[in-house]
C-alpha cells in the first residue's frame, strides 16, 4: 500500500510538471515583453554600452580632429610677419624671431631679420612711420621706402635665393637717404 500511495504521488507530481510548463514559459515570455523588469532592464543597458561607446569613439574622432587643426592654425599663423622698426634700427612692435639692424655703411639702410623663416617667396610691403605707443610723434616724416631680398643672401643648392631677410631703405621727399622709422609686413605663401 505503501508504495501505492508513494506511485500516486509520484505520478501526480509529474503530470503537474507535465501541465505546469507550458504555462511557466508563458509566463517567462509575458515577463520578458512588459516594461521594466529584469530582462528590459538587461536590454537598455546593453542599448546604452553601445550607444557609450560610439560616443566615446566619436569623441576620439573630435580630439584628433582638433589636434590636426591646431597644427594647421600654427602652421598659417608662422605665414604672415611683421616688423616696426625705429629710425635707430631698433625693433618696436614685431612678429616672434623677428630682429633689425640698421646698415652703418649706408644712410637709410636696414635690415630686417626673420629667423629662421625662408621669405625669398615672400611678398614684402612697407610704409614710413611707426605704430609704437611709447614714443608718439606729433608729426610722420614723410619719405620714400624700397624693399628688396636681402642682396648678401647666399644662394642654395638649387641656386635660388636662401633668404630670411629683407632688406630696406628709406629716404626723405629730395631723395636723399635718410634714416626714418618704418613698419614692414611680409605675405608668404
Amino acid at each position: 500500500m505503501r508504495n501505492a500511495k508513494t506511485l500516486a504521488i509520484v505520478v501526480a507530481l509529474g503530470l503537474g510538471l507535465i501541465f505546469l510548463n507550458p504555462f511557466a514559459a508563458q509566463a517567462k515570455k509575458k515577463h520578458e515583453r512588459q516594461k521594466g523588469g529584469l530582462p528590459a532592464l538587461e536590454d537598455r543597458v546593453d542599448a546604452l554600452t553601445i550607444r557609450v561607446a560610439a560616443l566615446e569613439t566619436a569623441d576620439i574622432e573630435q580630439e584628433t580632429d582638433i589636434v590636426a587643426l591646431e597644427t594647421a592654425v600654427a602652421a598659417l599663423q608662422g605665414q604672415n610677419q611683421f616688423a616696426c622698426v625705429n629710425a635707430d634700427g631698433t625693433i618696436g612692435n614685431h612678429s616672434t624671431g623677428v630682429t633689425s639692424v640698421l646698415l652703418p655703411t649706408l644712410t637709410g639702410g636696414y635690415e630686417v631679420d626673420f629667423g629662421t623663416k625662408d621669405i625669398h617667396a615672400c611678398a614684402a610691403v612697407a610704409t614710413i612711420g611707426t605704430n609704437s605707443t611709447t614714443q608718439p610723434t606729433t608729426t610722420i616724416p614723410a619719405g620714400f621706402i624700397s624693399v628688396a631680398g636681402d642682396p648678401g643672401a647666399a644662394l642654395d643648392a638649387d641656386g635660388e635665393v636662401d633668404s630670411d631677410a629683407i632688406f630696406v631703405q628709406t629716404k626723405d621727399t629730395t631723395g636723399a637717404a635718410a634714416n626714418l622709422a618704418f613698419c614692414l609686413y611680409v605675405s608668404c605663401p
